[in-house]
């Protein structure tokens, strides 16, 4: 219930913690989400990209660098599908 009071009404933010937590089953690892400070929305943060971050810092180390990746190529740069999977 502490974890869910942090989303406030960011329906996005629970959604993306129950994606996170769905599986874990160790209690330390349900206290470390708790504890998170990222989870406190902040007036000048947008709660998406709060949420995204959040998402991001949980994923695989592979899946992480697939997004290192991406973020070579600019906002509207179209991605070559053969050249993402080169890199």
């Amino acid at each position: 219930m502490e974890i869910v009071k942090k989303c406030g009404r960011v329906l996005v933010a629970a959604k993306a913690l129950r994606g996170l937590l769905q599986f874990k089953r160790n209690k330390n690892e349900w206290f470390n989400v708790k504890e998170n400070n990222l989870l406190e929305l902040s007036h000048n943060e947008n709660s998406i990209m709060v949420v995204l971050r959040l998402s991001y810092l949980n994923l695989p180390i592979k899946l992480k660098q697939c997004f290192a990746n991406c973020a070579i190529f600019l906002e509207d740069e179209r991605i070559e599908k053969q050249e993402l999977i080169e890199l």
